[in-house]
């Protein structure tokens, strides 16, 4: 009886963590990847929580663990979260004073990514260049399987296959889940690079706290510098430094409504993307135009432009059955999805990644029972898979779909008054606008409650400490 075995599609950060936790627990994996091991990719900057801990202490061993932490950034050594601010660069709300809000440390993507692919090339079972097309469930020697087509014309077998090939999933359209949405009504830029040496000089130190997040009508900022910490060097002045300064980066996004485009143009004749977000924000505060074109005269910086936004609409949990109910094919237990591949949502809350991290805890534990069913000599019957995939599904489901609903859901502006206060939901169908009577609601709800949670919070302490 061959072992079990796991095939995963997509090798990125989702799939990369999970293929470690198989392989340390010794069972059998393959990742195929459809791009080139050669494709450059983009040095984002992710943002961690402890939803995405979980799956690295989950899955990783120690050494590859305190790698990553060695990379989280100077400016989140401690979690942290982001200022909401207007257009004229007050804070409208600071989210890392609200005990409830889930902050995070920040780690450059492409750092990230090395770790995670580190052991899958130790072993060889990395697939580059490879995708997988297709797939079908058969019955092989008395033992159910899927066989798995791949780009070049391969096949290969495996118990269960993972689709974890992003928010473009070709797994999720051949499964039948259909749940991936993508958003038109805005254009997307992101921009990444080097500061200069002078940036301490040109940008604001409000930075230095955590990221930023601006909401203006149609337009919307999130930005954030990337500062690796320092080997406890003293600075000119005598002071202990908090980063090392010339190592320092920008990242930041910008979404902005698709009418505010030229007339007869669509985004991909936009030839000057930074002037398109400059123009956008022209009105706000000085301080954003330096964010925005401060490093921008690097040759080796990045900006993307038309990006795809999407997200995702929330699924049943009896969703397979439908799906096989009414197609008689699709919707398989053998075959699940994680991350962004069911689950993709705005980048707003800088979720996605971590519920894709955390989905991977949740999925391991399940494999290995499968694993351990496999090594008794009777291989895990449909009946097996199953229930593991509905175990899954049921938990990810509850978890990851809330955070898309926090997230947005599929059209923006999201309402962050909801993050502020989880009782209070505020529906915003069109835009979010700090600047004016509600920035100030927001402000006085957001200050009150800080206040209200810290003195709860204490007079907890005290009533616990006396009995």
């Amino acid at each position: 009886m061959p072992p079990f075995k796991v095939i995963i599609s997509g090798a990125g950060l989702a799939g990369t963590l999970l293929a470690n936790g198989l392989l340390n627990a010794s069972i059998p994996v393959t990742v195929y990847e459809r791009e080139p091991a050669h494709v450059r990719r983009e040095g984002f900057q992710v943002r961690l929580g402890e939803a995405a801990m979980e799956g690295f202490r989950a899955c990783l061993r120690p050494d590859d663990l305190a790698a990553i932490r060695a990379a989280f950034s100077q400016a989140t050594m401690g979690l942290t979260a982001p200022a909401l601010c207007d257009t004229k660069f007050r804070t409208v709300l600071d989210l890392r004073r609200l005990p409830s809000y889930a902050g995070s440390w920040g780690v450059n993507r492409v750092v990230l990514r090395e770790i995670l692919l580190s052991l899958l090339k130790e072993r060889g079972c990395v697939r580059f260049g490879r995708g997988v097309e297709g797939f079908e469930v058969r019955e092989v020697d008395g033992r159910e399987r899927v066989k798995v087509h791949l780009s070049d014309g391969g096949e290969d077998w495996c118990d269960v296959l993972i689709g974890a090939d992003g928010s473009g999933s070709r797994i999720n359209k051949l499964l039948g889940a259909n749940n991936l949405v993508t958003i038109d009504s805005h254009a997307s830029v992101l921009s990444k690079g080097p500061l200069p040496p002078d940036w301490q000089q040109k940008l604001p130190k409000r930075l230095l706290d955590g990221p930023v997040m601006v909401f203006g009508g149609d337009v919307a900022l999130y930005y954030a510098l990337f500062l690796p910490a320092a080997d406890h060097a003293e600075s000119s002045d005598g002071d202990k430094a908090r980063c090392k300064v010339d190592e320092a980066s920008f990242y930041w996004g910008l979404q902005v409504s698709k009418n505010r485009l030229p007339p007869g143009q669509s985004l991909d004749d936009i030839q000057d993307p930074l002037k398109l977000c400059l123009e956008a924000t022209k009105d706000w505060a000085p301080e954003y135009h330096a964010m925005l074109t401060t490093g921008s005269e690097y040759k080796d910086k990045d900006v993307v432009t038309n990006l795809p936004l999407r997200a995702s609409t929330t699924l049943p949990k009896d969703w397979r059955r439908k799906v096989e109910k009414s197609t008689g094919s699709e919707g398989h237990p053998r075959v699940w999805l994680i991350g962004d591949a069911i689950h993709a949502m705005q980048p707003t809350r800088g979720m996605g990644g971590n519920q894709a991290f955390r989905d991977c805890a949740d999925a391991l534990p399940r494999l290995i029972r499968l694993n351990d069913l496999t090594k008794g000599g009777v291989g895990p019957s449909a009946e097996d898979v199953s229930i593991a995939c509905e175990e899954f599904e049921s938990v990810m489901f509850e978890r990851a779909f809330s955070w898309v609903r926090k997230s947005g859901g599929t059209h923006v502006p999201v309402s962050f008054v909801e993050a502020v206060l989880e009782s209070l939901v505020l529906t915003v169908d069109q835009r979010l606008n700090f600047d004016g009577v509600l920035g100030t609601v927001v402000w006085i709800v957001g200050t009150t409650v800080v206040v209200g949670c810290k003195f709860a919070a204490k007079l907890w302490g005290l009533f616990t400490r006396s009995s």
